[in-house]
């Protein structure tokens, strides 16, 4: 870097730069012009109301995902999407996508391998505990029913009854076990 009034050459280091200018005689930018910029950035303004604010910073505008709201977030997912009977493929849709994106620009959406694996998995195993835990030392009764599929396949369906409801234990094919 050259310096403007003496044309020599000076290393672009701040405190070079400074002892530099205070040898080379030249003026330098008064402190008050200097951080100007500095208060105008962060300076408080009134808005229309005359309420006065501050002005933003840029990393309050950046949304930071925490590991434990991701997995919150992954397991309301399948939740949502087990509960619904809705296929995995949902989550691959473009529009989903887009509405997950505008929901939470941070949270980036599991694919549906993904889905089908580790979270259901996870939720299968949180809702068979929470099952369990309802279902500690409480009287209920035992329900069986069974019907055939439209290819003539029979089905068998358990499920307890409860005071406060029931739970299904179980539902499979004859043939398959």
């Amino acid at each position: 870097m050259t310096c403007r009034k003496c044309k020599k050459l000076v290393s672009a280091q701040a405190q070079r730069l400074k002892k530099h200018l205070a040898k080379c005689g030249t003026k330098q930018v008064p402190k008050s012009r200097l951080s100007a910029q500095k208060s105008f950035l962060y300076a408080q303004k009134p808005d229309m109301d005359g309420i006065t604010r501050r002005q933003p910073k840029v990393n309050e505008f950046a949304v930071e995902l925490k590991s434990k709201d991701k997995k919150q977030i992954d397991a309301m997912l399948g939740k949502f999407i087990f509960s619904g009977n809705i296929s995995f493929r949902a989550v691959d849709n473009q529009y989903f996508k887009e509405v997950v994106r505008l929901l939470n620009p941070a949270y980036r959406i599991q694919t549906r391998q993904t889905l089908g694996n580790e979270i259901l998995n996870t939720v299968y195993t949180e809702v068979n505990n929470k099952m369990k835990n309802d279902l500690k030392e409480r009287k209920g009764v035992l329900l069986q029913d069974g019907w055939s599929t439209s290819q003539n396949e029979p089905v068998i369906s358990h499920c307890i009854n409860v005071e406060r409801g029931h739970c299904s234990l179980s539902i499979r094919r004859k043939n398959h076990k």
